[in-house]
């Protein structure tokens, strides 16, 4: 733009002022490209901070573990306490850890990423993080992972929100505890199905009601490895009718 050349040409198409304007902000531009200006990296913090999402990156075969300067906060870490994975371990829900470790287990190449809501316990409080976890391999082997936290508290423990969204989406919605036989649903849930809450509370009446043709297979899902459940079956009401229901949900 600075040659003889180009010189001319500018001038024969714009005035001399917008030729010196143009150079001055390719100046500026050249300052910025320079590192004079916020580099990407720096830019990139303000937004994940404004977001309110924190990062870690673990390099297992350099052995090296940073992470975002308002992960600390994100944790409800003290200044003078360092987040590690160690960390991660001792505060995450014992039945929630043995899940993620469970997924680690799974992870390859070709299904790198972990995404799940868990629940932990810090300083006495019980809060709740959405923890994404990108795993990088070299030659099949795991070397890295970056994580992403940030904290859904508030969120998982907004319950009116969360009931007003299943009444408007018209899905029940209900939770098996396999260690003690017991079920407990929503209203809608026992509406869909045909039931009062105490006629279906236990493992055993839910699968009574499930068809006879169905029920194996029902079975061999639920106590499969399978932790994302997407699969429909016939039900029977208390009235007799035979209805499809589609079931979606993760098994802990």
């Amino acid at each position: 733009l600075g040659s003889a050349n180009d010189r001319l040409f500018i001038d024969e198409v714009y005035s001399t002022t917008t030729y010196h304007n143009a150079v001055a902000r390719l100046e500026r531009a050249n300052q910025y490209l320079s590192g004079t200006s916020p580099s990407k990296e720096h830019i990139y913090e303000k937004i994940v901070n404004h977001a309110g999402i924190g990062w870690y990156e673990h390099d297992k075969e350099l052995g090296q573990f940073t992470y975002s300067e308002n992960l600390k906060s994100i944790c409800h870490l003290e200044k003078n306490e360092d987040f590690s994975v160690e960390w991660l371990r001792a505060n995450m829900d014992p039945d929630h850890l043995e899940m993620l470790d469970h997924k680690f287990g799974q992870v390859s190449p070709k299904n790198s990423i972990i995404q799940e809501y868990l629940r932990f316990t810090i300083k006495g409080n019980d809060y709740w993080f959405d923890i994404s976890i990108e795993c990088f391999f070299e030659f099949g082997k795991l070397v890295k992972t970056l994580g992403l936290i940030h904290d859904v508290t508030e969120l998982m423990n907004s319950g009116q929100l969360l009931e007003k969204t299943k009444r408007i989406s018209g899905l029940g919605w209900h939770e098996i505890d396999y260690r003690s036989n017991t079920l407990v649903g929503t209203p809608m849930f026992y509406r869909i199905l045909g039931y009062e809450p105490d006629e279906l509370n236990t493992i055993d009446q839910l699968i009574n009601i499930i068809h006879p043709d169905e029920r194996q297979r029902v079975g061999e899902v639920m106590g499969s490895d399978i932790r994302d459940l997407n699969f429909c079956h016939r039900i029977y009401t208390k009235a007799g009718e035979l209805k499809y229901v589609q079931v979606l949900g993760e098994i802990e």
